[in-house]
């Protein structure tokens, strides 16, 4: 099994354990190319990077509805008008800033439970 070094957290790992970008040809033949840093440290970078985004942008993180704010995982963005909606905001991890607030202004911030209710038809906004 062929391993490699990641460059940000000096682990060695499998090549599974890195994405890939595509292949190389050379005398003998093509060679798979691999990123420099392991899946779990592109991760890392890419959640924190969005956090960074979502902190810029969401002046508070409590339910519009019932005011819940233990926990920001537990608080989700509903879009008021569906067919407005051009993507989910939980898949925006490749997403320019100003495209993201354009979304987010489609958008209001509750609860887990008020999201639900609010698809069942239990409450109104």
């Amino acid at each position: 099994m062929i391993q490699k070094q990641c460059c940000e957290c000096k682990e060695v790992k499998s090549l599974s354990g890195f994405h890939s970008h595509g292949y190389r040809y050379n005398k003998t033949g093509r060679m798979k190319m691999y990123k420099s840093d392991c899946k779990d440290c592109a991760n890392k970078k890419w959640r924190s990077r969005r956090e960074a985004m979502f902190a810029r942008l969401v002046k508070e993180w409590k339910c519009c509805i019932c005011g819940y704010a233990r926990c920001k995982r537990a608080l989700e963005f509903h879009h008021v008008e569906p067919h407005e909606k051009d993507f989910v905001i939980a898949a925006a991890y490749t997403v320019s800033f100003a495209r993201l607030k354009r979304e987010l202004e489609k958008c209001v911030l509750v609860c887990a439970n008020c999201h639900r209710e609010i698809h069942a038809g239990l409450v109104q906004l």
